[in-house]
């Protein structure tokens, strides 16, 4: 039996996502877009040693202060590369943008799958 599994922490409202994207764009335009990870990892469907390949997504979601949720951006890789005068602008505006709590997404995708 194999397992693999990961989330990401990503703001859960739309709207706010958005809010802050169009920061990051604006401030930091392609170091805060990173090469996105593969995160379905459908490449084991087709592994000819691998059956049974199932594909689960365990929601996830819970709700902290948004000074919580910019301590974690200051952790981001694509935040730590900035220079430091860009990233406390950067995260002083993402901070005055959302409200006092934010809800998170931490949807954790398994992938499991038994060896041949």
């Amino acid at each position: 039996m194999a397992a693999v599994f990961g989330s990401q922490t990503v703001l859960a409202d739309a709207d706010l996502a958005a809010r802050v994207q169009a920061i990051e764009d604006e401030l930091l335009g392609t170091v805060a877009d990173p090469p996105q990870l593969s995160t379905t990892y459908t490449e084991i469907d087709e592994v000819p040693e691998l059956t049974e390949v199932r594909h689960l997504v365990l929601p996830r979601r819970s709700t902290h202060g948004t000074e919580h949720f910019v301590r974690h951006l200051a952790t981001v890789s694509a935040y730590l590369v900035l220079d430091p005068a860009v990233r406390t602008e950067t995260l002083r505006r993402v901070r005055a943008a959302l409200p006092p709590s934010v809800e998170l997404a931490q949807d954790v995708g398994v992938h499991l799958a038994r060896r041949v």
